[in-house]
């Protein structure tokens, strides 16, 4: 199999080379995955793209683009934070071509195709797997602000993943990741297709939507005035039972100066075996919630707010809770209900002590038992079996500390350890009401997180090279260590584990 997968990645490799890098899409969306946000989210705390909101995503490429030629002109002041220049130099590489094309406010039409390589190694101190995916990706643009995107997905580890729904071939899965088209002006945007979302903020995951379930098949648009911007997706997922499922929710973001975007998130997921898109659900003026209550609809309605602060340069500070349920009486057996809810908080510090190219951070994520889901499994936030929200579910709290550094041009280590307490509850497990079988009297409370609590100690060493903005390989090791491991008293497991990844990206246009 490794030496299948070498083969494998030999022909693309050469296919790629054989090839002129020149443009893509301006309109063209940056995959959440993509490496330019981790250096973005970097330069951020650093004093640059104060400009873009980053509790909301993806970017479009020629967003990106903009930003850069915009202080490529204004110029920015990196005498003091010579590193930062080495994170810049390679995000102008890898916009390179989107920048020319704004510069000389060019309006030809673009056709555009590439090949995204990835090929992974991996050993438990056992077994050695490997695995490797191939995203094919072609599109136009029509004028400036007209674009129409597809992305194939061939990838062998989706294959052995237990969550996937669809085919396998040979060891292989295939699917349409990415296919839309997209309209975007100066003020407003709209794309009809399928493509990643991430709403709020997290290290690793987001509260409400983020990018861990598979691209949703999805009408979404975007309004910006001055300094609010609003959202809004309305979208059909995977049946389940049967059933067909919506989603809609909407999003108003509110800038203050360049240091504080709050968001505030609503959405509502709802279906049935004859289920069609009710009106009022893809109304983004109307409050889901109120009119859930009013028509007594059979739905699923949360709410979630998320701040993102850079109080002074260095320095970032965020948060967001979600409110799935919260009982407001006391009156009767059903308010009992243990309230269902999740949180995150964060801190990240950029050049602490005065070393220059390192980030530390602390983070510490909490969501309770029972959200995201309801006795209903049709209104589960679910879409393709993974969770729509954070991608751990429900019923755990974890705290993350960690530290990167790019001890020279291109080479960057990272340093993780994350203490995890995982309950008996979770997003699979079938919605129960304990509190229904006393009385109202003896009231309720249950532990969290609940039953026999895993509890796990992970630490991860990371080293990643960047030999070019196409280019890059990282290395990982990472030791598990869980207590009461499959919830039983007293049972210990531990686990090495090491990967080595390929990344190999190349794309070319031409001007029509």
């Amino acid at each position: 199999m490794l030496k299948q997968a070498g083969k494998h990645c030999i022909f693309f490799l050469m296919l790629a080379i054989s090839s002129q890098s020149l443009i893509a899409g301006l309109k063209e969306t940056l995959p959440t995955y993509h490496w330019a946000y981790q250096y973005m989210e970097e330069l951020r705390l650093r004093g640059f793209f104060s400009e873009i909101n980053f509790a909301k995503r993806p970017f479009t490429r020629g967003e990106v683009a903009s930003a850069l030629v915009d202080h490529l002109i204004a110029g920015w002041a990196t005498d003091d934070i010579p590193k930062a220049v080495w994170l810049l130099d390679e995000l102008y590489e890898e916009f390179a071509a989107e920048m020319n094309f704004i510069r000389k406010d060019d309006s030809s039409d673009i056709f555009s195709i590439g090949l995204l390589t990835q090929a992974d190694v991996g050993s438990n101190g056992e077994e050695t797997d490997d695995s490797e995916s191939f995203r094919i990706k072609g599109g136009f643009q029509v004028g400036k602000n007209f674009g129409v995107y597809n992305t194939m997905n061939f990838d062998s580890d989706l294959a052995k993943d237990p969550t996937y729904v669809g085919r396998k071939w040979r060891g292989m899965s295939a699917f349409t990741e990415q296919g839309y088209m997209q309209y975007e002006s100066s003020q407003f945007s709209v794309l009809f297709g399928r493509d990643f979302k991430r709403w709020g903020i997290g290290k690793r995951g987001t509260l409400l939507i983020s990018d861990y379930s598979r691209p949703m098949d999805q009408l979404s648009a975007e309004l910006r005035i001055g300094s609010v911007e609003l959202s809004f997706i309305a979208a059909e997922l995977d049946r389940v039972n049967g059933m067909r499922r919506f989603l809609s929710a909407h999003r108003a973001d509110i800038s203050i100066g360049n240091s504080l975007n709050i968001g505030i998130s609503e959405l509502l997921i709802y279906g049935g075996v004859n289920a069609s898109p009710i009106a009022a659900f893809t109304n983004p003026a109307l409050v889901f919630h109120g009119e859930n209550l009013n028509d007594l609809s059979q739905s699923n309605t949360l709410g979630a707010i998320d701040l993102l602060w850079y109080p002074k340069l260095n320095w970032r500070l965020s948060g967001a809770i979600l409110n799935d349920d919260i009982q407001l009486d006391n009156k009767e057996l059903g308010d009992l209900e243990p309230n269902e809810i999740g949180l995150i908080l964060g801190v990240q510090r950029a050049n602490p002590f005065g070393f220059d190219g390192v980030d530390s951070w602390v983070e510490y994520v909490r969501i309770t038992n029972r959200t995201y889901t309801t006795p209903n499994v049709e209104e589960t936030l679910k879409h393709r079996n993974r969770p729509i929200g954070y991608f751990l579910g429900n019923d755990f709290d974890s705290l993350e500390l960690g530290a990167s550094s790019w001890i020279k041009e291109g080479l960057k280590i990272s340093l993780n350890l994350t203490l995890r307490r995982d309950g008996e509850g979770g997003i699979d497990v079938p919605f129960s009401t304990p509190w229904r079988d006393g009385t109202f009297e003896d009231g309720y409370s249950e532990p969290f997180p609940t039953g026999v609590v895993q509890e796990f100690t992970e630490f991860r060493f990371s080293a990643e090279k960047s030999f070019s903005s196409k280019f890059r390989v990282t290395f990982d090791y990472e030791h598990v260590a869980i207590d009461n491991f499959g919830h039983l008293k007293d049972n210990s497991e531990n686990d090495d584990k090491f990967f080595l990844s390929l990344w190999y990206d190349f794309k070319y246009s031409l001007n029509l």
